[in-house]
């Protein structure tokens, strides 16, 4: 399992052990596909309504999802809140031990039937007094994400403990200094989930058009050159009923859709049209932060080669990090010994 990151806060008080994984598939889908129904349960709870039958059944729904995911059966209990927005398809997890939280995207007793709130200890109240800034955090975290600023999906963040040093009376004489506490507890949740993040496999996920490519025999192939220049994958090719012409259907991303149908009737000459409808997302492949770290991968990529390992995911977050304002990691003289400062006078 990957090594949890340890985060304090500002007065180094209290510190929190966190860890990020991957939400398995089946989990992740049932939050996308029912986020509508998410949000209106969602949306009772916060009223004071009482839980609704349709909203039990969503939960059931949730809590059998859990029970046939393989490993994350006993998972269901620890659940603390969804987000981003109580609703999303990212889930906080509390392993700290001696403790038991309290859901706030649904009332406990629907959540846990079979126990109400628990008595806690001395500890305990601590962390039931930090618990809705630790939730803000991870919330905070998940609707901007550390790659680009974008709200995240299909990430489960752990907390494995909470360690608090510091007595009320320290906490109170911080304040002048460092803010308030839950200010301060808020800070450390959410840069701790995203440094717990950027820890592990990072990936960017991308919307996806349904792409129907129809040309004629003679400018197949460089209708096809246009779609693979693009990252397009080919689903069918097929050809129309009581016609000469061929139908391609593929995926293609929509931040290389732009252009498009300028380039196709360009390499065709005006022969191939297409038309485009959006399928959802998909995640990328290539890890945008991608280094050759084993000696043999040092050995067989230079710098050009580790460009190509990250792909069209590194050029993407560095494109809309650029357009956001945000710092980018990037060489601005690739070849010094080349640079010239002033004109060569012969």
């Amino acid at each position: 399992p990957r090594a949890a990151v340890s985060q304090a806060t500002p007065n180094k008080l209290c510190e929190f052990a966190i860890r990020a994984v991957q939400l398995p598939d089946k989990i992740r889908d049932f939050l996308v596909n029912n986020a509508e129904a998410m949000r209106s349960a969602h949306a009772e709870h916060v009223a004071g309504k009482p839980v609704s039958t349709q909203s039990r059944s969503l939960l059931e729904g949730l809590r059998e999802t859990f029970n046939k995911t393989e490993g994350w059966a006993d998972e269901w209990p620890h659940v603390w809140a969804l987000g981003p927005r109580h609703t999303g398809p990212n889930i906080l997890l509390s392993h700290i031990e001696g403790f038991r939280q309290n859901p706030n995207w649904f009332p406990v007793e629907a959540v846990h039937p079979e126990s109400g709130l628990v008595e806690d200890d001395g500890v305990g109240v601590r962390l039931r007094e930090m618990e809705h800034s630790i939730i803000s955090g991870f919330q905070l975290c998940t609707i901007a994400g550390p790659l680009c600023e974008e709200p995240m999906e299909g990430v489960a963040v752990i907390v494995e403990s909470v360690q608090i040093s510091g007595t009320q009376e320290e906490v109170g004489t911080s304040t002048d200094t460092y803010g308030p506490w839950s200010g301060q507890v808020i800070s450390a949740v959410k840069d701790g989930c995203r440094a717990a993040f950027l820890e592990g496999e990072r990936r960017l996920v991308e919307a996806m058009f349904n792409c129907e490519v129809q040309t004629s025999a003679d400018q197949l192939g460089k209708a096809y050159a246009v779609l693979s220049k693009r990252r397009a994958v080919i689903l069918e090719e097929r050809l129309k009923e009581g016609t000469d012409i061929f139908v391609v259907d593929s995926k293609l991303p929509v931040c290389e859709s732009f252009g498009l149908v300028g380039d196709l009737r360009k390499q065709t000459s005006g022969a191939a049209q297409c038309h485009l409808v959006l399928a959802g997302w998909e995640m990328m492949e290539s890890d945008p932060f991608w280094e050759p770290a084993t000696e043999e991968e040092l050995e067989d990529f230079d710098e050009s080669d580790v460009v190509n390992v990250r792909g069209a995911a590194r050029k993407w977050m560095d494109l809309v990090r650029k357009r956001k304002g945000l710092p980018v990691e990037e060489k601005l003289v690739e070849h010094a010994e080349k640079q010239r400062t002033r004109a060569k006078r012969k």
